[in-house]
Formats: C-alpha cells, sequence, structure tokens
C-alpha cells in the first residue's frame, strides 16, 4: 500500500497530537510531541534492534520508519534538515526531508516542510595542495 506524502504527514500529525510516550535506550519514557521530538528521539533516545537500528512503528502508516541523516547545527550554519526513511515490506525505500534551522543559544529544529526526496548522485571538485 504505497501512501502518498499528505496521508504520511497526516499520520504523523495526529499522532503528534497523543503525545505519545515511547520506550527509550535509557530507563524510561521520551514524550514525542512534534517533528523535532522525532528526530532527537531516533537519533539519541529510540532502543536499537537486533541488527543495530533504531527503527519505530507510527499507527496509519504503514511502513518502519527510521532516521536516514541530519545536517546543519553546531558549527554548520543555521540551515538544518533531517531525512527519514520508511521502510514497508516488498515496497521501494522512500525517502522524506524535514526543513528546519538551527540557532546557537537554543538549538535545532525541524517545524517547517516534510516532503518526499530521492538521493540524487552529483558530480563535484575539490581542490587540493600539489
Amino acid at each position: 500500500m504505497n501512501q502518498t506524502a499528505s496521508e504520511i504527514e497526516t499520520a504523523f500529525d495526529t499522532w503528534f497530537e497523543t503525545n505519545p510516550k515511547l520506550p527509550t535506550a535509557y530507563s524510561y519514557s521520551s514524550e514525542v510531541n512534534g517533528w523535532t521530538g522525532l528526530v532527537w528521539y531516533l537519533e539519541d533516545e529510540c532502543p536499537k534492534n537486533e541488527d543495530d537500528e533504531r527503527w519505530i512503528h507510527v499507527p496509519g502508516i504503514h511502513a518502519s520508519i527510521a532516521l536516514h541523516e541530519t545536517k546543519g547545527g553546531e558549527g554548520e550554519g543555521d540551515y538544518a534538515h533531517a531525512i527519514l526513511k520508511l521502510s514497508e515490506y516488498e515496497q521501494p525505500t522512500r525517502f522524506f526531508m524535514l526543513d528546519g534551522y538551527h540557532r546557537s543559544h537554543d538549538g535545532t529544529y525541524f517545524d517547517s516542510g516534510f516532503h518526499e526526496v530521492k538521493p540524487v548522485q552529483k558530480l563535484v571538485d575539490d581542490w587540493a595542495n600539489v
């Protein structure tokens, strides 16, 4: 069942409204109440499975969800983004970008934009001393 990005975003928003408490890698539960909380949970607190990966399941989304990458943050400017990886049984893996920003006095937030993306390879020249 291939859900649209809009259906997936709606399922996330509905889930966030419940302020779910999720088990952590530590001895307490963490409350997730938005995109920033989800990224933080997947990055730092989500317990790893037997394959040393951090996956969760969200009601209404027919796929396992993991954090694929984050960019931005301390020392990397004010732009930030996170890529969520959705894996559904016998379907191609899908990726979704959460746009955000970083403020040195306040941290990183992912609260604007949710859109499907795909990896694109680029050829980039770099320079080295001779």
